[in-house]
């Protein structure tokens, strides 16, 4: 998905910062990575080349006991909406922390990755580009506070920039998942639309048990 390239720029904030400084901006990088249940964050992205995703929903939609948290993310594309949801212990997460997995394209069904599947997508889901967003974020080279507006309104915002000058962020400890605005140099953009606490999950229907390939893992047995 193009749009996880905008994230990675957001998330190289790689720099140094003065100790007391990274403290100062320590509580808005903390809801970066915070998981709650309800919590939700939109985004419209733009600038990418070739794009095919226009806007992104964060959500934290439910929580198992001693599994997890379901992180839910919809996509509006240029083939129709997406849906996937993720079972997850914790943020940022790593491919491989990644306990089960519901898809829904469009209006089709909605589908549970059996463990062959889930192995398959794990493999293919590359690195998180929120990993080095949450861990060097409080690094970050601080440039000061600053009222930034978007689409979901005005917000006073800390405004972070990467070391290489490529990428920058401005994160407020007032939005779940804390990004208000991010994105590239070169143009590409994420900005924030909306945001609140009362998020469910965006598939109602009970998921069903996505079917095998013939000749995937586990279906040459004899």
């Amino acid at each position: 998905m193009r749009a996880r390239y905008v994230l990675l720029a957001v998330g190289c904030l790689l720099t140094t910062a003065p100790q007391a400084v990274a403290q100062e901006a320590g509580e808005a990088c903390d809801a970066v990575g915070k998981l709650v249940v309800g919590n939700w964050a939109e985004y419209e992205i733009s600038g990418i080349p070739g794009q095919d995703v226009s806007s992104l929903r964060f959500a934290v939609v439910g929580e198992e006991a001693s599994e997890g948290y379901w992180y839910e993310f919809k996509a509006a594309t240029s083939q129709g909406p997406m849906i996937v949801q993720l079972l997850i212990t914790g943020f940022p997460f790593e491919a491989s922390d990644i306990k089960s997995m519901v898809v829904k394209p469009g209006s089709q069904p909605a589908m549970k990755l059996p463990a062959q599947a889930l192995a398959m997508a794990r493999q293919q889901m590359g690195p998180n580009p929120m990993i080095d967003f949450v861990e060097h974020c409080a690094d970050a080279e601080f440039l000061g506070s600053e009222s930034v507006t978007v689409p979901a309104g005005t917000f006073e915002a800390w405004h972070l920039e990467s070391a290489d000058n490529l990428g920058e962020a401005w994160i407020s400890s007032e939005i779940p998942f804390g990004i208000v605005k991010g994105g590239a140099k070169s143009g590409e953009e994420m900005v924030l639309t909306g945001y609140g606490t009362d998020a469910t999950s965006s598939i109602t229907e009970t998921p069903q048990e996505m079917p095998m390939m013939p000749g995937g893992p586990g279906n040459n047995r004899r």
